[in-house]
């Protein structure tokens, strides 16, 4: 949801321009030539598609509150919903946009991009800084893509899809191998994963979304700390968190109207929980956190 006084543009797949396959929700280009002709997706917005990137160079890229500095080989995946900005001018590489309708076909929901945490953000980082070996194969794979995308040949949208999904398993492995977390977030984590991203704004009980999924709160919870380590409050909590932050800083709301916009019933009850997860009155995060941006967007 995009309150009025929120300062953060939202792109869709469809301001790409004319290719026949934006219909289809799908789009390929060379980074560098998003950098040469659009150069509000340097700035910084938000897009209602997943992006993929395999770039080469030196830049940084901000991605809602973290600031990462590229160089060499760098693979940063960026979900929908996602606030970021680049730094980017000396890097090249590709690109890979694609709608959640696109990578699911025909399967029915939830989603099967719940599957792959590194999306939204969380437990998991968005960027890896590749070594040779590891890039070579991600390299592969992102130019076969690329060619089926230009070449237009009969079935290319079902190839396209097919080659995404092997790439999304092989960068499955790849921040499985980085990071310290578990990965394979399944079934059940899957769907609750899903519910919170449509629900946290009205719904912020675990018994409430236990109920939804048919499920006791105990199963859910030890379900979730088997997959990823956490708990369903502590998600729930951190996707409320995430959309506190990024409406402190990006949107001309007041305190009060960001807690109502975020459900909470009573604004004191909004500042006591940012104090106790921040560990700074809304107020004040909303100033550190604006000199922050205003310090990278220099």
């Amino acid at each position: 949801m995009k309150t009025a006084r929120e300062s953060v543009p939202l792109i869709s797949l469809k301001d790409f321009g004319g290719s026949p396959f934006l219909e289809h929700g799908i789009f390929v280009e060379a980074f560098e030539e998003c950098v040469s002709i659009r150069q509000k997706r340097m700035e910084v917005h938000r897009h209602d598609y997943v992006e993929l990137f395999l770039l080469e160079g030196r830049g940084s890229v901000l991605i809602d509150f973290g600031r990462c500095p590229l160089s060499g080989r760098s693979l940063v995946t960026i979900g929908q919903g996602r606030v970021h900005a680049w730094q980017a001018s000396r890097m090249t590489g590709l690109y890979i946009s694609f709608t959640q309708e696109f990578f699911d076909g025909a399967a029915p929901p939830p989603s099967a991009l719940f599957d792959y945490p590194f999306l939204f953000g969380g437990e998991l980082s968005s960027v890896i800084h590749l070594q040779p070996k590891q890039g070579l194969q991600a390299q592969g794979l992102f130019r076969d893509i690329r060619c089926e995308f230009e070449k237009h040949e009969k079935l290319a949208v079902e190839m396209i899809r097919h080659q995404l999904r092997v790439l999304m398993v092989h960068l499955s492995r790849l921040f499985a191998a980085t990071s310290p977390a578990p990965f394979a977030a399944v079934g059940l984590v899957r769907r609750f994963r899903q519910a919170v991203e449509r629900s946290f704004r009205a719904m912020k009980s675990v018994p409430d979304y236990a109920r939804v999924l048919g499920v006791t709160t105990s199963h859910l919870n030890e379900s979730l700390r088997l997959e990823i380590g956490l708990t369903a409050g502590d998600l729930i909590r951190e996707r409320l968190l995430l959309e506190a932050k990024r409406l402190l800083l990006h949107s001309e709301l007041t305190i009060s109207e960001i807690a109502y916009e975020l459900g909470f019933e009573d604004p004191s009850y909004f500042s006591r929980f940012i104090r106790r997860e921040l560990k700074a009155s809304p107020a004040e995060f909303r100033s550190r956190a604006r000199q922050k941006y205003r310090k990278f967007l220099r």
